[in-house]
Parts: C-alpha cells; structure tokens; sequence
C-alpha cells in the first residue's frame, strides 16, 4: 500500500507545479505586438503561427524540465518517461503519422462521398499555403512532443504503477481535456473527444513502450484537422485553414461547425486507428521499476 502511494504523490505533485506553470505560458501574441508593419492577411496569419511556435517551444522547454527534475530525483531514464532515445523511436514515430494519415485519408474519402463535405477553393495564394502547412506542421510536432510528454509521459508512469493502467489513463486523460479549457474556442463536446484522445493515446503507449507513435499519430490528426479548419467562411478560431468547407446533412455525420474531426465517423475513424496497433504491435513488458524488456519472441 505505502508502495502504491509513493508512485501517486510524485505524479500529483508533478501536476500541481507544471500545469500553472505551463498554462502561464499560454499568450500568443509575443510577435504581433513587435512587428506592427501592416502586412497583407496571409502574412498576419503567418505571424499567428510564429506566435504559436514560439509559444509552444517556451511551454515544451518548460514540461521538458520540470521531467527531467522529477526523473532526476526519482532516478528515472528517459525510456521510463517514454523517450527511449534509440532509432526504433523513429520508426515508431513515422508509424504514427502514417497511421493517422491512412485514417485521415479513409475519413476524408467517407466525409466527401456521404457526408455532405466539399472543399470549395483555397484561401490562400500557393506561396502562402505552403508556408502555413510547413509551419503548422512544424508547431503540430511540438504540441504533439510536449503534450505526449506533459500527459502520458513520467506521470502515466508513475500512475500506472500505483493505481493501474486503466485508472492512470482516467486519470491523465481527464487533466489533458480539462487543461484544453484554457484554449479558445473548445467546447464542451471537444472536450468529451479529446478525453477520449488521451485515452487512446494512452494505449499506444502502453502497446508500444514508448511515446514516439502517439507522437506520430497525435501531430499528423492535429496537423489534418486545423488545415482543413471548419465549415464557412470565418477563420477567428481557425488561423492555420488552407481551404473553404462546406457541409451538408446531419452534423452528426460531418461535424457541424466543430469541422470533421468531431463527427461520429471522425471519433469512429479515430479508435479504429487503434486497430492496427493491436494487430501489428506486440504489447510491451516492463520491470516494477519501469525499465522495458524486449518483446519476447
């Protein structure tokens, strides 16, 4: 018992001093207010993605910290945080951005056949799309790095071995939506899918040993689902949209104004991502003490 409470108190404490540390962090508009030479819109929404960058490269230098301290004291790797640094994490991590790509894709096909979803045109001149979609990508990778390490890294861990998985994944996955109220534009509906997100997200941890292939699959969704935005013709919640939507029939089946992502076909599709690991990954064993054993033949 005294066992199962040593690795809940590290996991609680780590929570309590990172998330209004991180959140502190959370303002965006560090470049808008230094470069005020009026630009043309493209340009604005290339300085919000700047803002964003730098912003979310501040929050993941903090969340890489405050682990390092806590895997320090508590004599920790980086493996037990779910960073094993070995060429295997590459491949996990290109793993995942296929994985999502291909559930992306087959989405994407299903939503324009029969869920009443067209691309109408594109807002931005080629030179400007491009540069969106390379920094957005950009800034989807280090919100992937940082809220795979802040959520389902030390903290899962040391959860997982005081309450048990499923109770550690509850419990990270409710802190990961319950952090996105901080955010602009979530609603409650989101919410309910990104606690769902984190659940899943969890899982491929625990298939495969390590972080690098919810990294993957957690960056390439979120990288899908803001250049493709919303339906309609305002981008105030939606800086990184490339192209105009429009929706037709039941938002349960496009999405609505929520966009794509948060129909039941974009929940749907997003669990069924969680079949292949299933079927091609074998499942990770690990000492008491964290450290991964190799899968056994």
């Amino acid at each position: 018992m005294r066992g199962k409470i040593g690795s809940v108190w590290p996991a609680a404490l780590y929570f309590l001093i990172i998330v209004p540390l991180v959140l502190s962090i959370h303002n965006p508009h560090v470049l808008a207010h230094l470069f005020t030479t009026p630009v043309s819109q493209g340009y604005q929404k290339v300085f919000v993605l700047l803002d964003f960058i730098l912003t979310e490269t501040l929050m993941f230098l903090a969340v890489l910290a405050v682990t390092a301290v806590f895997a320090w004291l508590d004599r920790k790797d980086a493996a037990f945080c779910g960073l094993p640094l070995q060429k295997a994490g590459g491949q996990r991590f290109l793993y995942g951005c296929a994985l999502s790509t291909i559930g992306m894709l087959l989405l994407g096909v299903f939503e324009y056949a029969f869920g009443g979803f067209h691309i109408t045109g594109w807002i931005w001149p080629p030179a400007i799309t491009l540069l969106i979609t390379l920094l957005s990508a950009f800034w989807v990778l280090l919100v992937a790095l940082t809220e795979e390490l802040w959520f389902r890294g030390y903290a899962l861990a040391k959860l997982e071995g005081g309450m048990g998985w499923w109770c550690a994944a509850i419990t990270t996955s409710l802190v990961f939506s319950l952090c996105h109220l901080h955010n602009q534009g979530e609603n409650y509906s989101e919410l309910v899918l990104i606690f769902l997100s984190g659940m899943l997200l969890c899982g491929l941890r625990r298939l495969s040993g390590s972080l690098w292939l919810g990294i993957g699959a957690h960056a390439t969704a979120d990288l899908a689902g803001i250049i493709l935005g919303v339906p309609g013709h305002d981008m105030a919640n939606s800086p990184m949209q490339i192209v105009y939507l429009e929706t037709s029939g039941s938002a349960l089946i496009n999405g609505g104004e929520n966009g794509v992502m948060f129909s039941l076909p974009g929940i749907a599709c997003q669990f069924l991502m969680m079949l292949v690991p299933i079927l091609l990954v074998r499942p990770s064993r690990q000492h008491a003490h964290g450290d991964a054993l190799p899968p056994s033949a």
